[in-house]
C-alpha cells in the first residue's frame, strides 16, 4: 500500500486564525487549501487591513486558495441552495452560483487594494459549498491502471445537486471532504437565536449581513472558548491512519485554532501541531487539492 496522502483544507477565512495556522504550515513547510469567503474576509478587513493583507499575501504565494462563497449563505443553507439568497426585505435573491461569482470578484478587487499581484487568482478554479459535502471533479483528476476513466466524478450531498452542477458548468471543480475535525459551532448557534429574534420584533433587515450573518469579536474573554474543536488530535490521526482511503482530505475552519489569548500558549494551535507532526512521523504526504491525483483500482 502507497503512503497516504492528506490535504488539509481550511473553510470561511480570513477571519481569527488564518494567520495562526498559516504560520503553523509554514513552520513544517507543508502547504494546506483555504477556502475563502468574502463575508468573513471583509469582516477581518474592518478588524484589521494589516493582519487581512499580511494573512492573504501568505495564502496565494504558498499555498492553495479556493471559493468558499460570498456569503456563506448567511447560514439559511436549504434556502441558499433551492431559492437563492435573500438579499433584501422585498423578497429579492440572488442564485447561489451567482454568489460564488461574487466572492471571485471581491477576492480580485481586494487583491489590487492590497498590491498583490496575482493575475491567475482561482486559476484552478476550486470550489467547496458551505454546509454541503458535494463533488464534481473532472474525470482527469484520476489514475487508474487498469480501467479508461471516461465520467467526471459527481456526489451530490442533501438539496446541492442543481448548484454543484452550475458551477462545474461554469468552470469549478467542487470539493466535498473525507474526514472532518469535530468543533463546536457556538457562533451559528447564536446566529440562528439573534435572527430569530430580530423577526419575531419585525426588526430584521435581510439586506444587512450585520442582521442575517454578524461580525463577531471571537477574541473577547466572552467568546475565547466558542467554536473550538471538541476531539482531540490523536482522535483524528487514528481516523487517517486507520482509513482505507489512500488520499484524504481533512476539513478543519481557521477559527478553530486562534490564538486563545496574547499572554497564553496557543493551547489549539498546538493540537495542530501535534497532528501534522505526528502524521509526518507516519510517512503521511501532505498536498494541496490543485494536486488531488486519487488512484481507482
Amino acid at each position: 500500500m502507497k503512503n497516504k496522502t492528506v490535504y488539509l483544507t481550511f473553510d470561511d477565512g480570513i477571519q481569527e486564525g488564518t494567520l495562526e495556522v498559516i504560520d503553523i504550515l509554514n513552520t513544517f513547510k507543508i502547504k494546506a487549501t483555504f477556502f475563502l469567503s468574502g463575508l468573513n474576509t471583509s469582516y477581518s478587513c474592518q478588524r484589521s487591513q494589516e493582519y487581512t493583507s499580511q494573512a492573504l499575501q501568505k495564502i496565494i504565494a504558498n499555498h492553495l486558495l479556493g471559493n468558499h462563497s460570498f456569503s456563506h449563505c448567511h447560514d439559511f443553507y436549504h434556502a441558499y441552495y433551492t431559492k437563492g439568497l435573500l438579499i433584501n426585505n422585498q423578497g429579492d435573491r440572488i442564485s447561489a452560483s451567482q454568489d460564488f461569482y461574487r466572492n471571485d470578484f471581491y477576492f480580485k478587487e481586494l487583491l489590487l487594494q492590497f498590491h498583490l499581484e496575482k493575475t491567475d487568482l482561482h486559476a484552478d478554479k476550486i470550489a467547496r459549498l458551505p454546509g454541503r459535502n458535494s463533488w464534481y471533479l473532472n474525470q482527469n483528476r484520476f489514475i487508474s491502471p487498469i480501467l479508461s476513466i471516461t465520467n467526471n466524478f459527481y456526489k451530490a450531498d442533501l438539496d446541492s445537486g442543481d448548484v454543484t452542477q452550475q458551477l462545474f458548468k461554469s468552470g469549478y471543480e467542487i470539493f466535498g471532504w473525507n474526514q472532518e475535525w469535530q468543533m463546536s459551532f457556538d457562533f451559528s448557534f447564536e446566529t440562528r437565536k439573534n435572527r430569530e429574534k430580530l423577526m419575531a420584533d419585525n426588526q430584521i433587515d435581510y439586506g444587512n449581513p450585520i442582521h442575517v450573518f454578524p461580525n463577531y469579536d471571537m477574541n473577547t474573554q466572552a467568546n475565547l472558548h466558542k467554536d473550538r474543536i471538541t476531539e482531540s488530535w490523536q482522535t483524528v490521526a487514528k481516523r487517517i491512519l486507520s482509513s482505507n482511503q489512500e488520499h484524504i482530505i481533512l476539513l478543519m475552519h481557521d477559527r478553530a485554532f486562534r490564538r486563545y489569548t496574547d499572554f497564553d500558549t496557543n493551547r489549539h494551535a498546538i493540537q495542530l501541531e501535534f497532528l501534522i507532526d505526528y502524521l509526518k512521523t507516519k510517512k503521511i504526504n501532505f498536498n494541496t487539492l490543485d494536486n488531488y491525483r486519487p488512484y481507482l483500482f
